[in-house]
């Protein structure tokens, strides 16, 4: 294993990258600023006069449809206010903040030294990061935070992986195949409470895409568990999605938040299936049975059905339904490659469009016939309680 300590510096680079548009005058009128994010990619948030607007940029790519291309990137943008994606039409204003982004990215990527690393040679890359920040705002009283980035539970089909890889290029660092690296924020929990006390007192989610909290290296790190200690000083609410029973271990500090939640990824009822597309992670029993452990310990606790695999849905409900407030479901066709792999355990047959929105359809009514909680979106943070 392959240990470095550095500082973090990507944001860094990506906020002094945009600098142009925080000056006087860069913005259409009402426009602003909002965040820039580089752990999951790059992302700008701008905040407008009728909502917000994310712009993405990703690796180029000229098979992939984009609002536009530049030399290095494609260029994305979604406005979840109306939840709508660059294939729709933007407003003269949203169109004008648009090309004043693109304009930006035309005239400083060239300073950007973009090169493929050389792959190194160690089996497991871990970098010991000191950063600046940690808390990232989502909504009013909304945050969310990642411990680590990059996660060596490395389930072979996480769309996350591309997320990483773009984030290691842009800094220059060696190839490395997804599961084989993490990043670990060792300052994390000192960040974090200094940045505890300038924001309201709110939910944070712990983790959106790129990590999983509990991975195995928290083990060894505790960055997860330093960091539920400074939420439950300064008042605020943990909301965490894992795969790993390692969360038990820490059922003690969870049991004395007012509110608190954990979730688990439970793509299936047939462990055969977990083990082709989560070969790294827990059977599913070991979730089922933490769920239970949560349960009885206060702690409130959801599922996530994304994406849908190959299940049956009376066992699943029977599973799942007694031991969670609520489930998040998606349904959403694997990649290719994933349908390819469930031939040799003989069940890609289901995975079509029309099966997974039969599919939903049926355990969304199942579910809220047993009082949970399906995809709640108006009111996402109700089965806290």
């Amino acid at each position: 294993m392959a240990i470095v300590r550095v500082h973090e510096t990507l944001h860094t680079r990506f906020v002094d990258f945009f600098s142009p548009l925080l000056s006087d005058g860069a913005m259409p009128a009402g426009w602003s600023l909002f965040d820039i994010e580089t752990e999951q990619g790059i992302s700008l948030v701008f905040s407008g006069p009728q909502g917000t607007l994310t712009v993405e940029l990703d690796r180029r790519d000229p098979a992939r449809p984009c609002f536009t291309s530049t030399g290095h990137f494609n260029i994305y943008y979604s406005i979840l206010d109306r939840m709508e994606r660059h294939s729709q039409a933007l407003r003269p204003d949203e169109m004008e903040l648009m090309e004043r982004v693109v304009s930006c990215v035309r005239a400083r990527e060239g300073d950007l030294v973009l090169t493929d690393a050389i792959a190194s040679s160690a089996r497991v890359h871990v970098r010991e990061l000191q950063v600046d920040r940690v808390l990232v705002p989502e909504a009013e009283r909304v945050y969310y935070m990642n411990p680590y980035v990059g996660c060596m539970i490395g389930c072979p089909f996480c769309y996350a992986g591309h997320r990483g890889d773009l984030s290691r290029w842009l800094e220059g660092l060696p190839k490395a195949r997804w599961g084989q690296w993490a990043d670990v924020k060792i300052n994390a929990a000192e960040v974090l409470r200094r940045e505890c006390r300038d924001v309201e007192p709110g939910i944070v989610r712990m983790s959106p895409i790129i990590t999983d909290p509990y991975q195995p290296i928290e083990r060894k790190y505790q960055i997860t568990r330093q960091s539920l200690q400074v939420l439950l000083e300064e008042g605020f609410i943990p909301v965490i999605l894992t795969r790993s029973s390692l969360v038990a271990r820490d059922i003690d500090l969870l049991a004395q938040f007012e509110q608190a939640a954990v979730g688990f990824s439970i793509p299936s009822d047939d462990d055969r299936i977990r083990a082709l597309v989560e070969p790294g992670a827990e059977p599913i029993a070991a979730r089922i049975e933490t769920l239970r452990r949560l349960q009885d310990a206060g702690v409130s606790t959801f599922a996530m059905l994304q994406p849908m695999l190959p299940l049956d849905k009376r066992g699943y409900l029977d599973l799942v339904a007694p031991l969670v407030k609520a489930i998040y479901i998606r349904p959403t066709v694997p990649a290719p490659e994933l349908l390819v792999a469930l031939r040799s355990v003989d069940r890609p047959g289901p995975l079509t469009p029309g099966w997974e929105l039969e599919t939903f359809k049926q355990l969304m009514v199942a579910f809220e016939t047993r009082g949970v909680q399906v995809n709640p979106e108006n009111d996402p943070w109700s089965f806290l309680g």
